[in-house]
């Protein structure tokens, strides 16, 4: 016997876990841009106290 599949609630599973997949890939991207935009604050930080020793760069 075959089982009948209602196509209906078996697009609406569909949707449903693309939105959740989807969801979760904004979560990352912003996260790791975050964490990314962090990185570099600190690596200017670092250059600016070891380097120049808190003064302004000769331009």
């Amino acid at each position: 016997m075959a089982q009948e599949i209602d196509h209906s609630l078996e697009n609406l599973l569909y949707d449903n876990v693309c939105s959740i997949i989807e969801q979760a890939r904004y979560r990352v991207a912003v996260y790791v841009n975050s964490e990314a935009s962090l990185m570099n604050w600190n690596i200017g930080k670092r250059i600016k106290e070891d380097v120049l020793f808190n003064k302004r760069a000769d331009y």
